[in-house]
């Protein structure tokens, strides 16, 4: 089995996403679509974000994420292309 496959209750619940790349887009969109409110911490974000812009339900922080801003997340997503991260 190369896939886990997961259904998780996200509906109201705060989702942290790392990155603002195309993975972080990706994340970002089928946590919104799944009722999440979504926080991404990146210092910049790609053009696929714009669609996000404005939502009540999506936040973004430019600047890096620390370990208080996942502590009552229900789910965390690290889509950052940086391996430092």
């Amino acid at each position: 089995m190369e896939q886990l496959p997961v259904f998780y209750n996200l509906k109201g619940r705060k989702v942290v996403i790392t990155g603002g790349g195309t993975v972080a887009a990706r994340r970002t969109e089928i946590s919104l679509r799944s009722g999440g409110h979504v926080t991404v911490f990146a210092e910049t974000l790609s053009d696929e974000f714009i669609e996000f812009q404005g939502r009540a339900d999506f936040v973004h922080e430019a600047r890096p994420v620390e370990l208080d801003d996942v502590t009552d997340a229900a789910m965390a997503f690290g889509a950052s292309e940086d391996e430092t991260i």
